[in-house]
């Protein structure tokens, strides 16, 4: 005899009110130093997604040139097609802020992925 399915109870975590997070991403840098803590960074600075934050491999992470000029360029999220729901690459600018969450992280990484 088969058991009825038992409804799981789903608890989200509560949001963190817009005004206030400038405080928590300062607080978030004083913790010590952690592939969580740069996640959560990258997910703070570029409102996407956890898997594609925490799948991030250094080839993603480059320069792109405006208008061929060597002087314009800036520093790119490049999301591979594979990893896309809609299977297209996806380039995002990354900020000052973002790109120094990478490169800090490239120095405590220990294999192909980022974060």
């Amino acid at each position: 005899m088969d058991l009825p399915a038992t409804k799981k109870t789903v608890r989200h975590h509560s949001a963190i009110a817009y005004h206030a997070a400038p405080d928590f991403i300062e607080a978030l840098k004083t913790k010590k130093a952690s592939s969580s803590r740069y996640t959560l960074q990258m997910l703070l600075l570029n409102s996407c997604r956890s898997g594609k934050v925490r799948g991030t491999t250094c080839d993603e992470i480059g320069t792109e040139v405006i208008g061929g000029l060597p002087s314009a360029e800036f520093q790119v999220w490049a999301i591979v097609a594979k990893r896309m729901k809609a299977g297209r690459e996806h380039v995002a600018p990354l900020n000052t802020a973002g790109f120094t969450v990478i490169a800090t992280a490239r120095v405590r990484q220990h294999n192909t992925l980022l974060l």
